[in-house]
Protein backbone atom coordinates (compact mmCIF):
# COMPACT_ATOMS: atom_id res chain seq x y z
CA UNK A 1 0.00 0.00 0.00
CA UNK A 2 1.22 3.39 -0.90
CA UNK A 3 1.67 6.43 0.99
CA UNK A 4 -1.25 7.92 -0.98
CA UNK A 5 -3.57 4.84 -0.15
CA UNK A 6 -3.11 5.48 3.71
CA UNK A 7 -3.89 8.81 3.51
CA UNK A 8 -6.97 8.41 1.73
CA UNK A 9 -7.99 6.37 4.21
CA UNK A 10 -7.56 8.29 6.96
CA UNK A 11 -9.77 11.49 5.28
CA UNK A 12 -12.44 12.85 7.18
CA UNK A 13 -15.67 13.90 5.02
CA UNK A 14 -16.86 17.33 6.07
CA UNK A 15 -20.40 18.37 6.48
CA UNK A 16 -22.56 20.15 3.83
CA UNK A 17 -22.17 23.74 3.97
CA UNK A 18 -24.22 25.55 5.80
CA UNK A 19 -27.29 27.54 3.85
CA UNK A 20 -28.57 30.63 5.56
CA UNK A 21 -32.38 29.85 4.15
CA UNK A 22 -32.67 26.44 5.95
CA UNK A 23 -31.05 28.05 9.22
CA UNK A 24 -32.98 30.87 9.55
CA UNK A 25 -36.12 31.78 7.25
CA UNK A 26 -37.39 34.96 6.72
CA UNK A 27 -40.15 36.35 8.89
CA UNK A 28 -42.96 36.58 6.67
CA UNK A 29 -44.60 40.21 5.95
CA UNK A 30 -47.51 41.78 4.34
CA UNK A 31 -47.89 42.19 1.02
CA UNK A 32 -46.51 45.08 -0.30
CA UNK A 33 -44.26 46.14 2.74
CA UNK A 34 -41.17 47.14 2.32
CA UNK A 35 -37.81 47.42 3.78
CA UNK A 36 -35.15 49.25 3.58
CA UNK A 37 -36.03 50.55 0.38
CA UNK A 38 -36.63 46.85 -1.02
CA UNK A 39 -39.52 44.71 -2.05
CA UNK A 40 -40.40 41.10 -0.40
CA UNK A 41 -38.36 39.49 -2.93
CA UNK A 42 -35.05 41.70 -2.12
CA UNK A 43 -35.47 44.27 -4.94
CA UNK A 44 -34.98 47.95 -5.14
CA UNK A 45 -38.78 49.32 -4.47
CA UNK A 46 -39.64 51.27 -7.51
CA UNK A 47 -40.39 55.28 -6.12
CA UNK A 48 -43.50 56.80 -5.47
CA UNK A 49 -44.97 58.83 -8.31
CA UNK A 50 -47.19 62.11 -7.92
CA UNK A 51 -50.90 62.11 -9.13
CA UNK A 52 -51.04 61.87 -12.89
CA UNK A 53 -52.09 65.80 -14.47
CA UNK A 54 -54.10 64.15 -16.92
CA UNK A 55 -56.29 62.52 -14.75
CA UNK A 56 -56.20 65.89 -12.59
CA UNK A 57 -57.11 68.08 -15.27
CA UNK A 58 -60.04 65.51 -15.89
CA UNK A 59 -61.53 65.92 -12.12
CA UNK A 60 -60.95 69.15 -12.62
CA UNK A 61 -63.18 69.38 -15.99
CA UNK A 62 -65.86 67.43 -14.01
CA UNK A 63 -65.80 69.38 -11.26
CA UNK A 64 -66.55 72.77 -13.01
CA UNK A 65 -69.42 71.30 -15.48
CA UNK A 66 -70.69 69.64 -12.49
CA UNK A 67 -71.14 73.33 -11.09
CA UNK A 68 -72.28 74.83 -14.22
CA UNK A 69 -75.31 72.04 -14.08
CA UNK A 70 -76.19 73.19 -10.94
CA UNK A 71 -75.93 76.57 -11.37
CA UNK A 72 -78.35 76.17 -14.73
CA UNK A 73 -80.58 73.53 -12.58
CA UNK A 74 -80.82 76.68 -10.08
CA UNK A 75 -81.77 79.26 -12.73
CA UNK A 76 -84.37 77.21 -14.37
CA UNK A 77 -86.47 76.28 -11.31
CA UNK A 78 -85.75 79.81 -10.39
CA UNK A 79 -87.36 80.98 -14.28
CA UNK A 80 -89.89 78.39 -13.55
CA UNK A 81 -91.25 79.60 -10.04
CA UNK A 82 -91.24 83.16 -11.61
CA UNK A 83 -93.62 82.24 -14.82
CA UNK A 84 -95.72 80.31 -12.73
CA UNK A 85 -96.35 83.78 -10.53
CA UNK A 86 -96.60 85.23 -13.46
CA UNK A 87 -99.74 83.09 -14.74
CA UNK A 88 -101.62 82.75 -12.04
CA UNK A 89 -101.58 86.26 -11.49
CA UNK A 90 -102.57 87.40 -14.69
CA UNK A 91 -105.25 83.85 -14.49
CA UNK A 92 -106.27 85.90 -11.63
CA UNK A 93 -106.94 89.03 -13.34
CA UNK A 94 -108.77 87.23 -16.74
CA UNK A 95 -111.19 85.02 -13.61
CA UNK A 96 -112.56 88.47 -11.93
CA UNK A 97 -112.97 90.38 -15.23
CA UNK A 98 -115.08 87.16 -17.11
CA UNK A 99 -117.13 87.41 -13.31
CA UNK A 100 -117.58 90.91 -13.13
CA UNK A 101 -118.84 91.04 -16.48
CA UNK A 102 -120.97 88.38 -15.92
CA UNK A 103 -122.44 90.58 -12.76
CA UNK A 104 -122.81 93.57 -14.68
CA UNK A 105 -125.36 91.29 -16.79
CA UNK A 106 -126.71 90.53 -14.10
CA UNK A 107 -127.47 94.18 -13.34
CA UNK A 108 -128.28 95.12 -17.11
CA UNK A 109 -131.20 91.93 -16.37
CA UNK A 110 -132.34 93.71 -12.41
CA UNK A 111 -132.87 97.09 -14.04
CA UNK A 112 -134.79 95.72 -17.11
CA UNK A 113 -137.09 94.15 -14.55
CA UNK A 114 -137.75 96.98 -12.53
CA UNK A 115 -138.17 99.02 -15.54
CA UNK A 116 -140.61 96.37 -17.59
CA UNK A 117 -144.02 98.29 -15.98
CA UNK A 118 -145.01 94.61 -15.18
CA UNK A 119 -146.05 95.29 -11.86
CA UNK A 120 -144.11 94.77 -8.09
CA UNK A 121 -145.56 90.85 -7.61
CA UNK A 122 -144.39 89.98 -11.27
CA UNK A 123 -141.11 91.83 -11.13
CA UNK A 124 -140.37 90.10 -7.85
CA UNK A 125 -140.94 86.93 -9.83
CA UNK A 126 -138.56 88.18 -12.38
CA UNK A 127 -135.89 89.17 -10.27
CA UNK A 128 -135.54 85.36 -9.18
CA UNK A 129 -133.40 84.72 -12.10
CA UNK A 130 -131.30 87.45 -11.57
CA UNK A 131 -130.75 86.50 -7.71
CA UNK A 132 -129.96 82.95 -8.85
CA UNK A 133 -127.10 84.19 -10.97
CA UNK A 134 -125.63 86.77 -8.83
CA UNK A 135 -125.19 84.13 -5.73
CA UNK A 136 -123.63 81.54 -8.87
CA UNK A 137 -121.36 84.26 -9.13
CA UNK A 138 -120.63 84.73 -5.82
CA UNK A 139 -119.86 81.02 -5.46
CA UNK A 140 -117.46 81.21 -8.22
CA UNK A 141 -115.08 84.31 -7.30
CA UNK A 142 -115.37 82.34 -3.70
CA UNK A 143 -114.12 79.24 -5.52
CA UNK A 144 -110.78 81.08 -7.07
CA UNK A 145 -107.08 80.12 -6.88
CA UNK A 146 -106.20 83.36 -5.24
CA UNK A 147 -102.44 84.15 -5.15
CA UNK A 148 -101.06 85.53 -2.28
CA UNK A 149 -100.78 88.84 -3.50
CA UNK A 150 -104.04 89.21 -4.55
CA UNK A 151 -105.32 88.16 -1.27
CA UNK A 152 -106.31 91.56 -0.59
CA UNK A 153 -108.44 92.37 -3.79
CA UNK A 154 -109.85 89.24 -3.13
CA UNK A 155 -111.29 89.94 -0.15
CA UNK A 156 -113.10 93.42 -1.95
CA UNK A 157 -114.21 91.31 -4.87
CA UNK A 158 -116.01 89.01 -2.75
CA UNK A 159 -117.27 92.47 -0.85
CA UNK A 160 -118.94 93.68 -3.84
CA UNK A 161 -120.28 90.66 -5.04
CA UNK A 162 -121.63 90.28 -1.90
CA UNK A 163 -123.11 93.57 -1.83
CA UNK A 164 -124.88 93.03 -5.06
CA UNK A 165 -126.45 89.49 -3.57
CA UNK A 166 -127.93 91.17 -0.90
CA UNK A 167 -129.29 94.21 -2.93
CA UNK A 168 -131.08 91.99 -5.18
CA UNK A 169 -132.56 90.06 -2.45
CA UNK A 170 -133.62 92.95 -0.79
CA UNK A 171 -135.24 94.58 -3.93
CA UNK A 172 -137.11 91.22 -4.71
CA UNK A 173 -138.35 91.25 -1.02
CA UNK A 174 -139.91 94.31 -1.47
CA UNK A 175 -140.91 95.21 -4.73
CA UNK A 176 -144.16 93.29 -4.44
CA UNK A 177 -145.09 95.95 -1.63
CA UNK A 178 -145.21 98.78 -3.72
CA UNK A 179 -148.73 99.59 -4.78
CA UNK A 180 -150.86 102.32 -4.72
CA UNK A 181 -149.11 105.38 -2.96
CA UNK A 182 -149.27 104.94 1.34
CA UNK A 183 -147.15 104.51 4.04
CA UNK A 184 -146.46 100.83 3.18
CA UNK A 185 -145.16 102.04 -0.50
CA UNK A 186 -143.06 104.50 0.89
CA UNK A 187 -141.37 102.25 3.45
CA UNK A 188 -141.11 99.99 0.31
CA UNK A 189 -139.53 102.44 -2.36
CA UNK A 190 -136.84 103.12 1.00
CA UNK A 191 -136.00 99.46 0.75
CA UNK A 192 -135.70 99.33 -2.47
CA UNK A 193 -133.38 102.56 -2.63
CA UNK A 194 -131.41 100.81 0.23
CA UNK A 195 -130.75 97.75 -2.14
CA UNK A 196 -130.39 99.86 -4.99
CA UNK A 197 -127.68 101.81 -2.63
CA UNK A 198 -125.65 98.56 -2.00
CA UNK A 199 -124.96 98.27 -5.91
CA UNK A 200 -123.34 101.77 -5.98
CA UNK A 201 -121.33 100.78 -2.63
CA UNK A 202 -120.20 96.97 -4.78
CA UNK A 203 -119.25 99.93 -7.69
CA UNK A 204 -117.11 101.75 -5.20
CA UNK A 205 -115.48 98.86 -3.63
CA UNK A 206 -114.77 96.99 -6.75
CA UNK A 207 -113.48 100.34 -8.69
CA UNK A 208 -112.06 102.13 -6.10
CA UNK A 209 -110.70 99.28 -3.85
CA UNK A 210 -110.26 95.88 -6.01
CA UNK A 211 -109.28 97.21 -9.03
CA UNK A 212 -106.87 98.74 -7.88
CA UNK A 213 -105.05 96.53 -5.67
CA UNK A 214 -105.40 94.07 -8.58
CA UNK A 215 -103.16 96.69 -10.64
CA UNK A 216 -101.01 96.40 -7.63
CA UNK A 217 -100.30 93.22 -7.73
CA UNK A 218 -99.86 92.89 -11.70
CA UNK A 219 -97.44 96.16 -11.34
CA UNK A 220 -95.33 94.61 -8.43
CA UNK A 221 -94.20 91.35 -10.58
CA UNK A 222 -93.72 93.77 -13.22
CA UNK A 223 -96.94 92.64 -15.55
CA UNK A 224 -98.06 95.76 -17.78
CA UNK A 225 -101.33 96.89 -17.36
CA UNK A 226 -103.85 98.47 -19.52
CA UNK A 227 -102.67 100.86 -22.99
CA UNK A 228 -101.32 98.56 -25.76
CA UNK A 229 -100.53 95.84 -23.00
CA UNK A 230 -102.81 92.27 -23.39
CA UNK A 231 -104.03 92.50 -19.89
CA UNK A 232 -106.97 94.76 -18.86
CA UNK A 233 -108.87 95.33 -15.52
CA UNK A 234 -112.18 94.91 -16.22
CA UNK A 235 -113.66 98.15 -15.57
CA UNK A 236 -117.29 97.30 -15.07
CA UNK A 237 -119.85 98.91 -13.05
CA UNK A 238 -123.32 97.19 -11.88
CA UNK A 239 -125.63 100.50 -11.25
CA UNK A 240 -124.81 102.61 -14.15
CA UNK A 241 -127.84 105.37 -13.51
CA UNK A 242 -127.55 107.14 -10.08
CA UNK A 243 -131.46 107.87 -10.67
CA UNK A 244 -131.99 104.73 -9.03
CA UNK A 245 -130.38 105.93 -5.80
CA UNK A 246 -133.69 108.29 -5.55
CA UNK A 247 -136.84 107.01 -4.34
CA UNK A 248 -138.59 109.08 -7.00
CA UNK A 249 -137.46 107.65 -9.91
CA UNK A 250 -138.06 104.15 -8.48
CA UNK A 251 -141.35 104.96 -8.10
CA UNK A 252 -141.54 106.45 -11.77
CA UNK A 253 -139.89 103.28 -12.97
CA UNK A 254 -142.23 101.14 -11.02
CA UNK A 255 -145.82 103.21 -12.66
CA UNK A 256 -146.01 104.69 -8.84
CA UNK A 257 -145.50 107.21 -6.06
CA UNK A 258 -143.57 107.89 -2.83
CA UNK A 259 -145.79 111.01 -2.45
CA UNK A 260 -145.20 112.02 1.10
CA UNK A 261 -141.76 110.51 1.29
CA UNK A 262 -138.11 112.76 1.83
CA UNK A 263 -136.84 115.42 -0.18
CA UNK A 264 -135.69 113.50 -3.54
CA UNK A 265 -139.81 113.13 -3.98
CA UNK A 266 -140.54 116.50 -4.12
CA UNK A 267 -139.40 116.32 -7.94
CA UNK A 268 -142.11 116.67 -10.49
CA UNK A 269 -142.49 114.39 -13.51
CA UNK A 270 -145.38 116.93 -14.93
CA UNK A 271 -145.86 117.00 -18.76
CA UNK A 272 -142.91 119.32 -19.81
CA UNK A 273 -139.33 119.76 -20.22
CA UNK A 274 -136.95 117.90 -17.52
CA UNK A 275 -133.15 117.68 -16.64
CA UNK A 276 -129.65 118.51 -16.28
CA UNK A 277 -127.02 118.79 -18.22
CA UNK A 278 -122.92 118.74 -17.62
CA UNK A 279 -120.98 122.01 -18.69
CA UNK A 280 -117.91 121.57 -17.90
CA UNK A 281 -115.65 119.90 -15.32
CA UNK A 282 -112.89 120.91 -13.74
CA UNK A 283 -109.84 120.20 -11.23
CA UNK A 284 -108.45 123.04 -9.58
CA UNK A 285 -107.45 125.79 -12.45
CA UNK A 286 -107.33 122.80 -14.98
CA UNK A 287 -111.16 123.10 -17.20
CA UNK A 288 -110.77 119.10 -18.39
CA UNK A 289 -111.51 118.51 -22.11
CA UNK A 290 -112.79 116.01 -24.20
CA UNK A 291 -110.53 116.41 -27.83
CA UNK A 292 -107.05 115.44 -25.29
CA UNK A 293 -105.52 114.09 -23.13
CA UNK A 294 -105.72 115.91 -19.58
CA UNK A 295 -102.44 116.23 -16.73
CA UNK A 296 -103.63 116.13 -13.36
CA UNK A 297 -101.90 115.12 -9.88
CA UNK A 298 -103.10 112.05 -8.53
CA UNK A 299 -102.10 113.25 -5.15
CA UNK A 300 -103.33 114.38 -3.00
CA UNK A 301 -106.66 112.91 -3.65
CA UNK A 302 -108.56 115.11 -6.49
CA UNK A 303 -111.51 117.60 -6.23
CA UNK A 304 -113.37 117.47 -9.30
CA UNK A 305 -116.11 120.59 -9.57
CA UNK A 306 -118.91 119.70 -11.59
CA UNK A 307 -121.23 122.72 -13.37
CA UNK A 308 -124.63 121.29 -14.13
CA UNK A 309 -127.19 123.43 -16.26
CA UNK A 310 -131.08 123.09 -15.17
CA UNK A 311 -132.47 123.23 -19.02
CA UNK A 312 -135.78 122.16 -17.48
CA UNK A 313 -138.89 123.77 -16.52
CA UNK A 314 -139.12 122.46 -13.09
CA UNK A 315 -137.01 122.71 -9.94
CA UNK A 316 -134.87 119.09 -9.37
CA UNK A 317 -134.20 118.11 -5.83
CA UNK A 318 -131.18 115.61 -4.90
CA UNK A 319 -129.36 115.49 -7.81
CA UNK A 320 -126.96 112.80 -7.90
CA UNK A 321 -123.22 113.02 -9.44
CA UNK A 322 -120.63 111.09 -9.41
CA UNK A 323 -116.73 110.67 -10.62
CA UNK A 324 -115.10 107.11 -11.67
CA UNK A 325 -111.46 106.60 -12.53
CA UNK A 326 -110.97 103.02 -14.56
CA UNK A 327 -109.47 101.04 -12.54
CA UNK A 328 -108.89 103.44 -10.17
CA UNK A 329 -110.94 105.15 -7.41
CA UNK A 330 -114.76 106.55 -7.36
CA UNK A 331 -116.76 109.45 -5.33
CA UNK A 332 -119.70 110.89 -5.85
CA UNK A 333 -121.94 113.70 -4.30
CA UNK A 334 -125.55 115.48 -4.83
CA UNK A 335 -126.84 118.90 -5.61
CA UNK A 336 -129.66 119.68 -2.96
CA UNK A 337 -131.72 121.65 -5.84
CA UNK A 338 -130.84 122.85 -9.38
CA UNK A 339 -133.52 125.47 -10.68
CA UNK A 340 -134.43 126.32 -14.34
CA UNK A 341 -132.08 128.11 -16.95
CA UNK A 342 -129.06 128.42 -13.84
CA UNK A 343 -125.86 126.78 -13.12
CA UNK A 344 -125.37 124.82 -9.76
CA UNK A 345 -122.14 122.93 -9.16
CA UNK A 346 -121.18 119.33 -7.57
CA UNK A 347 -117.90 118.63 -5.57
CA UNK A 348 -116.85 115.40 -5.76
CA UNK A 349 -113.50 114.10 -3.88
CA UNK A 350 -112.42 111.06 -4.55
CA UNK A 351 -111.78 108.95 -1.86
CA UNK A 352 -108.18 107.49 -2.49
CA UNK A 353 -105.23 108.88 -4.25
CA UNK A 354 -104.93 108.21 -7.96
CA UNK A 355 -101.43 106.25 -9.11
CA UNK A 356 -99.61 107.64 -12.13
CA UNK A 357 -100.83 106.49 -15.37
CA UNK A 358 -103.28 107.23 -17.74
CA UNK A 359 -106.79 106.65 -16.85
CA UNK A 360 -110.43 107.01 -18.38
CA UNK A 361 -112.56 109.42 -16.18
CA UNK A 362 -116.65 109.32 -16.16
CA UNK A 363 -118.53 111.91 -14.52
CA UNK A 364 -121.94 111.45 -13.94
CA UNK A 365 -125.11 113.42 -12.79
CA UNK A 366 -128.47 111.39 -11.90
CA UNK A 367 -131.38 111.23 -14.40
CA UNK A 368 -134.63 112.95 -12.79
CA UNK A 369 -138.04 111.93 -13.50
CA UNK A 370 -139.46 113.05 -16.78
CA UNK A 371 -136.37 113.28 -18.59
CA UNK A 372 -136.02 112.56 -21.54
CA UNK A 373 -132.48 113.27 -22.68
CA UNK A 374 -129.41 111.70 -20.76
CA UNK A 375 -126.88 112.53 -23.50
CA UNK A 376 -125.79 115.16 -21.76
CA UNK A 377 -125.95 113.28 -18.26
CA UNK A 378 -122.42 111.99 -18.72
CA UNK A 379 -118.86 112.85 -19.84
CA UNK A 380 -115.57 110.47 -20.61
CA UNK A 381 -112.13 111.98 -20.32
CA UNK A 382 -108.59 110.58 -20.63
CA UNK A 383 -106.29 111.79 -17.74
CA UNK A 384 -103.17 111.44 -16.97
CA UNK A 385 -102.24 111.51 -13.40
CA UNK A 386 -98.82 112.28 -11.84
Amino acid sequence: MSFFDDEDEDKIEPDPPFRAAEAAPARSRPPGSRTGGRTASGRPAAPRRGADPAVERRRWIAGGVLFVVVILVILLISSCQAANTRSSLEDYNNSVSSLISRSDTTGRQVFAALSSGKGGTTIAQDLAGPLNDARTELQAAQSLSVPGQMAQAQSNVLLALRMRVDGISTIANSVSQVSTPGAGTRQALDRIATGTARFYASDVVYKGYAAPEIAGALHGDSISVGGNSNIQINPGQFLTDLGWLQTSFIATKLGTSDAGGSGSARNSDQPGVHGDAITSVAVGSTTLTTAATNTLAGSPAPTFTISVLNGGQFNEYGVSCAVSVAGGPSGHSSIPETTPNNTSTCNVTLPSTVPAGTYQVTVDIGKVPGETNIANNSATYSVQFQ
